[in-house]
């Protein structure tokens, strides 16, 4: 397999799957959530490309991970979703090659509250957190 952003996020929705009690953490976005909570969303955060040495191009990317609940019962959502404030950093701090797709990355940041803004995920309102971690590192030819 060609290692590229896609099967970074690949390998990051593998192991966020071993994590005990998360449902859904499908490949790619789906349509729909399929009602099965908690769902978790990987994505492309940005980034930027860099000369590399000689025929090497150099990603420096930024990798987003969104563990949704939807917004009901407020305090026993927020509760579940306490439980996983450390198993999900702990899973991907595991392996910082990430199945070895990339090279290595830098930090973990994350932020919690509402997510997908006004309109939530696919007309849900979620809460959750959002993991980012920062500088996935991925060398490859610029051929």
């Amino acid at each position: 397999m060609t290692n590229t952003l896609q099967s970074a996020i690949e390998a990051i929705q593998d192991k966020i799957l071993t994590i005990a009690g998360v449902k859904n953490a499908p490949d790619s976005p789906p349509g729909s959530t399929g009602g099965s909570y908690p769902f978790v969303l990987t994505v492309s955060a940005g980034g930027v490309w860099e000369f590399g040495v000689a025929g090497e191009k150099l990603g420096l990317h930024n990798i987003r991970v969104e563990m949704h609940f939807p917004l009901t019962m407020l305090s026993w959502t927020v509760e579940k979703l306490m439980a996983y404030s450390d198993s999900v950093p702990n899973v991907l701090m595991a392996d910082p090659t990430l199945n070895g797709t990339v090279s290595t990355y830098g930090r973990i940041r994350y932020d919690f509250g509402p997510l997908g803004g006004d309109l939530g995920y696919m007309g849900i309102k979620t809460i959750g957190f959002a993991w980012t971690l920062e500088d996935v590192k991925m060398r490859s030819n610029a051929s």
